[in-house]
């Protein structure tokens, strides 16, 4: 999120500095398309993906995908109609699902990757255990763990999220097939 604060002081930086000995209005409406451009792109990307949402379901249940199509120690990001994004795990034989919000920074977790074992933040490589959605001590993080389950080589997630740090089984791969 300091990104944003970045972004305010570069553009301060430069209203107050070069632009303070500039008189020529290029320099002005230049910075000004700048901030609208960048300032439009961020809303746009915004609504976009909570507009986008994955409503194919087999009582009540999300399809996510075939397991084979979700790459091993990778996610699949859902965008549920309510609630917040989910990802969706393959860790070599077992399917997980957390929330896909970081709760350390806000990071994308589903963008991230397994290492050692724990879904690791693309952002900051804050960590979280597929199992529960908790961070390894001496840290107290949790994060919010979806229900699965695979029929017929498809992958599915319950929606409604368990309560941050709540044990779930993997369904396993080999079971479903």
């Amino acid at each position: 999120m300091a990104v944003y604060f970045a972004f305010a002081l570069l553009v301060a930086h430069i209203a107050l500095g070069a632009l303070q000995f500039e008189k020529h209005p290029l320099y002005f409406t230049a910075l000004l398309g700048a901030v609208l451009l960048i300032s439009t792109l961020h809303l746009f990307t915004g609504f976009a993906l909570n507009a986008q949402s994955d409503t194919d379901d087999l009582d009540g249940w999300l399809i996510v995908s075939a397991t084979m199509d979700i790459e091993d120690s990778h996610a699949k990001i859902l965008r549920p109609a309510t609630g917040e994004a989910i990802a969706v795990f393959r860790n070599g034989n077992s399917i997980i699902a957390v929330s896909n919000v970081c709760r350390h920074q806000g990071g994308p977790l589903g963008e991230g990757r397994i290492v050692d074992g724990c879904i690791t933040c693309p952002w900051h490589g804050f960590q979280y255990r597929p199992e529960d959605g908790c961070s390894p001590p001496p840290f107290t993080e949790k994060i919010a763990t979806f229900r699965t389950k695979i029929i017929d080589g498809i992958v599915y997630v319950d929606p409604r999220p368990s309560p941050a740090g709540t044990t779930q089984i993997p369904s396993l791969i080999e079971a479903a097939t």
